[in-house]
């Protein structure tokens, strides 16, 4: 039985809106999350899915938002969630 992979994925517009009401540029938002500039740039250009890592160091950069303001989980996953 092959398992399915469930990818979450960066809402990139909100996460940019949070970040300009920071006034952070993008080293500044990669030194706050605790990650490279360079995969900073590549979550923002949707070459990479965010892992716990990043998850993790953008709800303590961004107290103030959610889990769902920035990411966006697949519709099976959803679904999963309000069982």
């Amino acid at each position: 039985m092959r398992k399915t992979k469930f990818i979450i994925q960066l809402d990139i517009d909100t996460f940019t809106s949070f970040q300009k009401k920071k006034g952070w540029n993008e080293s500044e938002t990669a030194e706050n999350l605790n990650i490279s500039p360079e995969q900073l740039w590549k979550l923002k250009k949707g070459k990479h899915n965010p892992g716990q890592d990043f998850i993790a160091g953008a709800l303590i950069a961004f107290p103030e938002a959610s889990f769902d303001d920035f990411f966006i989980l697949p519709n099976s996953l959803r679904e999963r969630k309000s069982i």
